[in-house]
């Protein structure tokens, strides 16, 4: 009970010692003690291992979702049985969310929310409008950095499985 009760009241570093002195306990030859260390950093590299590929198979699938995404837009645009509305949402909405977002700036920068509670009301939606905005970009202009990242990964990818 006193083992127990130690550990418990006398906190991590105490735990630590009292591992390692039923380790001593166990192991008792200098080749046991090596062995068992060489255990626990394989242990380790392969839970590493086992995090990087799933970290890995992550971002696959989120650039699969971004290719999946494009390609269906690409599918609509070329389709000769889509209607000009199907045709052009996306990119409506775009700009109309775009447009909304600079005309919210334009108020702010301008002082014509300075009443009351507005302020913080438009900020927030401004702040909801920016994140689209930039979704919206990065889904029509991409970026350099983020197509040299997936390159990257797809490398990273074939050469891991």
């Amino acid at each position: 009970m006193g083992f127990l009760q130690s550990i418990f009241s006398s906190g991590a570093s105490n735990i630590v010692s009292a591992v390692g002195g039923v380790v001593d306990n166990i192991i008792t030859t200098k080749e046991e003690k090596m062995q068992l260390e060489n255990e626990i950093k394989k242990a380790e590299l392969q839970y590493q291992i086992e995090m990087r590929k799933l970290n890995l198979e992550e971002t696959g699938q989120v650039f699969s979702d971004v290719k999946d995404a494009r390609a269906m837009a690409s599918t609509v645009q070329t389709s000769a049985s889509s209607s000009k509305l199907s045709k052009n949402v996306g990119p409506y909405l775009a700009l109309g969310t775009t447009l909304l977002t600079f005309a919210l700036f334009f108020t702010l920068i301008f002082g014509y929310c300075e009443k009351g509670n507005t302020k913080e009301i438009v900020l927030y939606i401004l702040g909801v409008l920016s994140a689209i905005v930039t979704q919206i970009f990065s889904f029509y202009f991409g970026s350099s950095q983020s197509s040299k990242d997936k390159n990257q990964t797809i490398q990273n990818l074939t050469e891991v499985k």
